[in-house]
């Protein structure tokens, strides 16, 4: 075929969109795991916290609510219905924002997260890049507005010894807290690592919810046909992405189907 035609075979779309599925459920699956962890460091965060601290029975509800909302995302097609996953994460971010101070723990979440996020295939707007960018900024910086206008109690401020911050969530001695902040430290670095090949696994899983129509990961056509598309060489013209611009892009040039179409016109 020399001359495509100008709009995308309706067999190509539909493998298209089982493939987005699949690795948003396979990105949910990940989540999961991740907010496990999470769960799973949270004895460290009481032993370190005031007694009868508020902020931390928020964030551990906080948790076991992501960790609910992926699992449901896993299970489902959840398609259209992303943006649950950012509100909720904005959540979390925002108690951690004001239980560490907005500069001490909460930015590497935030970009971690975002990062997490954004790398999934999305249609709702919140979970876009700009979206992504938005919440997670209003999650980790509102709290500081709050303290500057005296809503909330001031956490970080700047003297002749430097820049103070009195997270309200910490009340431990010098040692434990310290060690403590080392153990954060290492999970992060290495969820961090281990993150992307996790998700890779993941999606590659077969769909529960994958349909047998012709053209789905679920028949002849498997979602594999379009990862060659990503090792493609680049030479000049034909240095471009599967869907035109990135993974998260809709837009499809007419330089990027037909080869999708010769390998999936099932």
């Amino acid at each position: 075929m020399l001359e495509p035609p100008r709009t995308l075979p309706r067999e190509v779309e539909d493998a298209i969109l089982d493939d987005d599925v699949a690795t948003m459920q396979g990105n949910a699956r990940v989540g999961v795991y991740a907010y496990v962890g999470f769960l799973a460091f949270m004895p460290f965060v009481w032993w370190i916290a005031p007694a009868n601290s508020p902020h931390v029975l928020a964030l551990s509800l906080l948790i076991i609510l992501n960790m609910g909302v992926c699992w449901w995302g896993s299970r489902v097609n959840p398609l259209g219905k992303e943006g649950v996953i950012a509100v909720t994460n904005a959540l979390l971010l925002a108690v951690v924002s004001r239980m560490y101070t907005p500069f001490l723990i909460a930015p590497a979440l935030a970009a971690m997260s975002a990062m997490a996020i954004t790398l999934t295939p999305t249609r709702s707007k919140l979970t876009s890049v700009g979206g992504m960018v938005v919440l997670p900024w209003l999650a980790v910086l509102g709290p500081f507005l709050l303290e500057r206008f005296d809503v909330l109690s001031v956490t970080t401020t700047v003297d002749d010894r430097g820049v103070l911050l009195d997270a309200v969530a910490i009340a431990g001695d010098q040692t434990t807290t310290l060690a403590v902040a080392a153990l954060y430290v290492l999970a992060l670095i290495a969820a961090a690592a281990v993150w992307p090949t996790a998700c890779e696994r993941a999606s590659a899983r077969p769909s529960a919810t994958s349909s047998s129509r012709p053209g789905s990961s679920a028949s002849s056509c498997p979602r594999d046909a379009f990862h060659f598309l990503n090792s493609r060489p680049a030479t000049g013209e034909d240095h471009w992405h599967p869907w035109g611009r990135s993974p998260l892009s809709r837009s499809r040039t007419r330089s990027t189907w037909p080869t999708a179409h010769a390998r999936c016109a099932c």
